[in-house]
């Protein structure tokens, strides 16, 4: 059961989450509990409760045993879209052109005080649902698991439907709550935090000159997007190598931010006046700061990435896509190790 959000309820996509990483956006915000309270009003007082997700707890069995999901987890799926200005398509539509290029499941255990990601493969070959005029289910479709968000206005719907397929593919597991983002969204929230310095391991030649290979580079603007974004052109073309690059931008934004928001008390309302604009999500503010006051403390771990082999898909007008198939039995493991008991 997903929680769905109110298109009537004003000012629930105002909140600091970049491309980056959500663990980052817990340092920016917490530092700013006194501006939170004197603009309370750009935030809904709706409250989210995700027990019934846990009521009946999810299953794993792996070589031969039978692992529970933990209690006491609670989950927000990372939506980054692949257009700007993502947000603007009619509530009636029922198909956008906006995909969910890049997802990451944050997972959250409140008991073992314990923070953790999965990064998954926009490629993933997942089944997902049609959705038809006035956003009802119309059938699944098994394709790349990006693809999930183009059903549906692009708005609410879409992300639900994305949270859905994620869900499904990694065998039932719950997303509890959702915040997709355009990219518009990267170079504002890079720029707020005064720039992302990097290593450049990929020769950018012709593509962004700024991005030198070798060298250490401090990302502004567009360039933060083209680091993050760019396959094509490269010599390493493949979704799996940009996704290297993201988790190395990640790192180094979370550790920018906790450095400068120590010293910058203005530095988190900076960041979410640049951002609020490209935001969406189905968390009131009041939930998510309380869960962020909560996650600050806990302990981080490195981000998983799923198992699994990578080919080209059968032509689709004279283009072969590409196509990631994962390891159902190394993805249980991985799960299992991690979220189960």
């Amino acid at each position: 059961m997903y929680r769905k959000s109110s298109s009537g309820r004003k000012n629930r996509r105002f909140l600091i989450i970049s491309f980056a990483v959500i663990a980052a956006a817990v340092t920016l915000l917490l530092t700013a509990l006194h501006i939170w309270e004197t603009h309370s009003s750009f935030f809904s007082v709706e409250t989210s409760d995700n027990a019934e997700h846990y009521e009946k707890r999810l299953t794993l069995e792996v070589d031969g045993k039978e692992y529970k999901l933990k209690r006491n987890l609670t989950t927000l799926l990372l939506i980054g879209l692949d257009k700007t200005d993502a947000y603007v398509r009619e509530e009636n539509s029922y198909r956008n052109t906006q995909q969910a290029d890049f997802l990451l499941l944050l997972v959250v255990d409140s008991k073992d005080r314990v923070c953790s990601a999965i990064h998954i493969n926009r490629d993933t070959m997942a089944q997902m649902q049609i959705l038809g005029i006035g956003g009802k289910a119309a059938g699944t479709d098994t394709a790349q698991i990006s693809l999930s968000h183009t059903y549906g206005s692009g708005k609410e719907d879409s992300a639900e439907n994305t949270a859905k397929a994620v869900s499904d593919a990694l065998f039932g597991f719950p997303v509890d709550h959702y915040l997709s983002f355009t990219l518009d969204a990267v170079p504002a929230v890079n720029d707020a935090l005064g720039g992302v310095t990097v290593t450049v391991e990929d020769d950018f030649t012709g593509i962004d000159d700024t991005l030198v290979q070798g060298e250490q580079v401090t990302l502004y603007g567009e360039h933060a997007l083209h680091f993050v974004r760019t396959r094509m052109g490269l010599e390493d073309s493949s979704n799996l190598r940009r996704m290297e690059r993201q988790r190395e931008y990640m790192n180094a934004f979370l550790e920018t931010a906790r450095a400068k928001a120590a010293t910058d008390a203005d530095l988190p309302i900076e960041c979410l006046n640049a951002v609020s604009p490209y935001m969406l999500t189905d968390c009131s503010g009041e939930w998510l700061f309380s869960f962020l006051d909560d996650v600050r403390t806990y302990q981080s771990k490195d981000i998983l990435t799923l198992p699994g082999s990578t080919q080209f898909g059968e032509p689709i007008l004279g283009t072969r896509y590409t196509e990631f198939y994962l390891d159902e039995e190394g993805a249980k493991q991985l799960l299992a190790e991690n979220f189960f008991q």
